[in-house]
């Protein structure tokens, strides 16, 4: 007899499972590089204005409210400990994204294990320590808004909007000769209504895509970060 844990186990997995026949993936004008699935990730900014700072990919299978990957350049937070990254930037997310929890209620887990950037460690600059990398990772769960805050009048939409739970992977990649944190994110919308309807316990399932982008991201213009 399957419990209901294991139900919920198995509809998680089943939404992080993903076609792995990769390809290449140009980001910042080729300044860096990763390997996504092939056919199943759309470049956000095809269809709409993307910062500067940042790539976004939506998955293309993943219905109305899609899985989004996120690669941001940070300025480095000089005053957050390596080990403290990846739970400093889940919170500051969680207020960008308005969550609706207190920030005291924010669910997160820092990783222990985890995947490695193994394309970038054999980059020739920081075999020869003249570039430096450290890695934080975690995920956690959040509950957000969706759709706009206000309607054409300015009048507050809060109470009409779609509240939904997402599920964020977090990598931080840190540069410290670079002056940059490296944000790399994968935000999937869950089909609960409670957070004790997802317990992070039951949602340590490693991410394929994130594990297979942290894995052969490549840096092949320094210069990107000045």
């Amino acid at each position: 007899m399957i419990s209901s844990k294991q139900n919920k186990e198995e509809r998680h997995h089943k939404k992080i499972v993903w076609k792995m026949e990769n390809s290449e993936q140009h980001l910042f004008g080729g300044a860096i590089t990763i390997d996504l699935p092939k056919q199943d990730w759309l470049d956000v900014s095809d269809m709409r204005p993307v910062p500067d700072n940042q790539e976004c990919f939506q998955c293309r299978s993943s219905g109305a409210n899609p899985t989004m990957l996120v690669i941001e350049i940070l300025e480095r937070q000089e005053q957050v400990d390596d080990q403290e990254a990846a739970a400093f930037f889940f919170k500051d997310l969680a207020g960008i994204n308005d969550a609706l929890q207190a920030q005291s209620d924010i669910r997160f887990h820092t990783l222990q294990e985890h995947a490695s950037p193994i394309a970038l460690l054999d980059d020739n600059s920081i075999k020869a320590e003249k570039n430096t990398v450290r890695l934080c990772a975690g995920y956690g769960i959040q509950k957000v808004a969706l759709g706009r805050d206000f309607d054409n009048a300015g009048n507050s939409r809060r109470t009409k909007q779609e509240i939904k739970f997402i599920r964020v992977d977090l990598y931080v990649l840190r540069l410290p000769v670079q002056e940059t944190d490296l944000l790399l994110t994968l935000s999937t919308p869950l089909d609960i209504t409670n957070l004790d309807d997802e317990p992070l316990e039951s949602t340590q399932a490693a991410c394929p895509v994130l594990n297979r982008v942290v894995s052969t991201i490549r840096i092949r213009d320094w210069g990107l970060f000045g």
